[in-house]
């Protein structure tokens, strides 16, 4: 058995990611004044203490689509918490108050951790965060295409299992 160990800076998938942003940022008036947050999967504080990569890996990924992408703002929150434990933090809801607090109008959601469409994404962000921003004053919010079987993923995909 072989593994793919990461993928977060693979340069097909950065190049993804960033068409799915580019895409969702011409939805915007103004692109350049949209706010990006970079919503994430939500983890145990204790797996990251125990030394699992992912906040890394998320950040790496974050880095080197903002080298690529012209944006002035953006975050990185956690999202799609349950039970009891800490959870990584700042969760995505309270940053969208946050940010709506601060005067964004724009916000364009980028489920960083997340390659299809699922309840996390078409319901807690496109239902959920979307009422949420908009009753604290956002004016647009739109979320990012997911890659699903997009012909640009699947490349990635395969690209990565064929080099293991």
């Amino acid at each position: 058995m072989k593994y793919v160990r990461s993928y977060a800076t693979n340069e097909g998938y950065v190049s993804a990611l960033c068409t799915r942003i580019r895409d969702g940022l011409a939805k915007f008036p103004d692109p350049k004044g949209v706010h990006l947050l970079f919503s994430a999967h939500s983890l145990p504080v204790d797996f990251i203490n125990a030394g699992d990569p992912y906040c890394d890996e998320v950040q790496s990924t974050i880095d080197a689509v903002l080298k690529r992408v012209d944006v002035k703002n953006h975050d990185l929150a956690y999202q799609s918490r349950s039970g009891p434990v800490k959870w990584l933090e700042p969760a995505a809801d309270a940053t969208i108050v946050k940010l709506a607090k601060e005067g964004v109008k724009d916000m364009l959601v980028v489920p960083i951790s997340f390659v299809s469409d699922h309840i996390e994404t078409l319901h807690e962000i496109d239902i959920m965060f979307k009422e949420l921003a908009t009753s604290h004053g956002v004016q647009n919010f739109v979320r990012t295409e997911s890659f699903n079987d997009s012909a640009d993923f699947i490349q990635v995909l395969k690209e990565l299992v064929l080099s293991a």
